[in-house]
């Protein structure tokens, strides 16, 4: 076997736990849809705020940057797609890398602004005044033909969230994951050398199952295919939310593993060593603020027409840095997929508590937070990745008893 096909081997055995989720997050769309299509709302919401969170993380968890400024991005990336789609005729799928790369440069743009303020407390507090600045500027009366001011901006719905083709691609994906899921079932069967009579048998029953839940999702899609334009926008808008994500997901992940990595983490233990060995701190720096700028514009780029409108107030919010603070810290700092669980868990108890208790929903969000902070410091993936020998130990003995 090649190299390069031992690679692609290795990347799918490692991955059998991300095909698999994002499998079951298309299921469960298509059970949501009939009758609770609430959830794929709130799913939605958590894919779009997961990846934001993971953009922060990168900068707060690799290289120890506190960005209270983090919104700008997100913003950018939500005005520009609705520009794009306003003023220009440029399909929604060419929209989103476009604004992929402009927020890449607003990155750019900043690091250089705050050459002289790139660490620590400066960094936090002077990116949150250019953020407070823009924020401020798009709400004033005389930039309304521009910003639309307080009232915001009207997102046109791109035709593709519309169309069957983008309903049907999903499916053609869809089919392709589940078979690189048993692809990668197979590998690792074959490579512990588990592959018994008994084995084979299961790894049938999967290839059955599988085949029947494809047999579901074909004819859920057929149905989908036949009902009116704008029925077609949530769940197609749902599935594109979910696969930027695992994508942004992976390239982040293969950043933070890559040698780039590991100065970043250096970075954040002690620069001036860094500087000692011979590094740019900068440029490494610059490097992440501007994948993760991106990465917050491209969230800000799928919340757009998600929303259907979009305000300073909701782009621009301050309030959105402290949110990502609180998901990257219960999940986990520099894990990446801890921020997309804190996102996901702070999101689902806003939504669920509201319908309760309204407005106190955030006073008891915080109270959750403060707990976490005590008993969890390191977050749910980090307390699992360092205690999670004991902590399987202790379920072998509890399903042994």
């Amino acid at each position: 076997m090649g190299t390069k096909s031992k690679y692609k081997m290795d990347f799918l055995t490692d991955h059998i736990f991300l095909f698999s989720l994002i499998i079951f997050l298309f299921i469960l769309q298509a059970v949501f849809y009939h009758g609770l299509i609430r959830y794929i709302d709130i799913f939605t919401t958590v894919f779009i705020m997961g990846l934001f969170a993971m953009s922060f993380d990168l900068l707060m968890g690799y290289v120890g940057l506190f960005s209270f400024g983090h919104p700008l991005f997100f913003g950018t990336g939500a005005y520009v797609t609705t520009y794009f789609l306003m003023w220009t005729n440029i399909p929604y799928l060419a929209v989103l890398p476009l604004v992929f790369l402009v927020g890449c440069g607003v990155g750019l743009v900043l690091s250089y602004l705050l050459r002289r303020a790139f660490h620590g407390i400066s960094f936090s507090f002077t990116s949150l005044a250019i953020n407070l600045m823009i924020y401020f500027l798009y709400r004033k009366r005389e930039l309304r033909p521009f910003s639309g001011g307080e009232q915001g901006l009207t997102v046109p719905v791109p035709k593709i969230l519309k169309s069957t083709l983008l309903s049907t691609s999903f499916l053609v994906i869809f089919l392709i994951l589940i078979s690189l899921l048993l692809v990668a079932v197979f590998a690792r069967l074959r490579n512990h050398g588990n592959l018994s009579g008994k084995k084979i048998c299961v790894f049938s029953l999967l290839v059955i199952f599988l085949s029947f839940i494809s047999f579901g999702m074909w004819s859920y899609f057929i149905g989908l295919l036949s009902v009116a334009d704008y029925k077609r926008i949530t769940p197609n808008i749902y599935c594109l939310s979910l696969l930027i994500l695992c994508i942004c997901y992976l390239l982040a992940k293969k950043f933070a593993a890559s040698p780039v990595g590991h100065i970043w983490r250096a970075i954040r233990e002690s620069e001036v060593r860094t500087e000692v060995i011979g590094f740019n701190t900068f440029r490494y720096k610059s490097l992440a603020l501007i994948i993760s700028a991106g990465f917050a514009a491209l969230a800000g780029g799928i919340y757009a027409p998600f929303h259907f409108a979009i305000t300073p107030d909701t782009v621009f919010s301050p309030m959105l840095a402290f949110y990502a603070i609180v998901w990257v810290i219960i999940g986990g700092v520099g894990t990446l997929n801890g921020a997309i669980l804190g996102a996901a868990i702070v999101t689902f108890l806003e939504r669920f508590l509201i319908d309760y208790i309204g407005g106190w929903a955030p006073v008891i969000v915080g109270i959750i937070f403060i707990i976490f902070m005590f008993s969890l410091p390191h977050g749910i993936v980090g307390t699992w990745k360092m205690k999670k020998s004991r902590i399987r130990a202790m379920l072998h003995k509890l399903i042994r008893f």
